[in-house]
């Protein structure tokens, strides 16, 4: 990755998390998007665009970004935590067990 790239890549990580502590979650859902277009391999970005879907109660797309984060990084607890709650929230209490185990 060139630096550049770099660069826009750290930028829209900072912005996203400051969207995300400010509670603008669409924007912050915008900026980790942009982000994964650059860093597509980075299961922060999944988790973190994941959390303002959560916040928005967009369960199911949250659910989709949490899965990413897990399938790039199976060993984060957190990840599979936060997507216990979501399948909670969905009514799939099997999985939501099996994730917080």
């Amino acid at each position: 990755m060139n630096m550049f790239l770099k660069a826009k890549l750290k930028d829209y990580i900072e912005k996203g998390k400051y969207y995300l502590l400010n509670r603008e979650f669409k924007k912050a859902i915008q900026c980790f998007t942009d982000a994964i277009n650059i860093d597509e391999l980075n299961s922060d970005l999944f988790y973190w665009r994941g959390n303002a879907y959560f916040n928005l109660e967009w369960y199911k797309k949250a659910l989709e970004d949490y899965s990413c984060a897990i399938k790039l990084n199976n060993s984060c607890d957190t990840f599979y935590h936060d997507r216990g709650w979501i399948y909670y929230l969905l009514g799939n209490y099997d999985n939501a067990i099996s994730d917080f185990n």
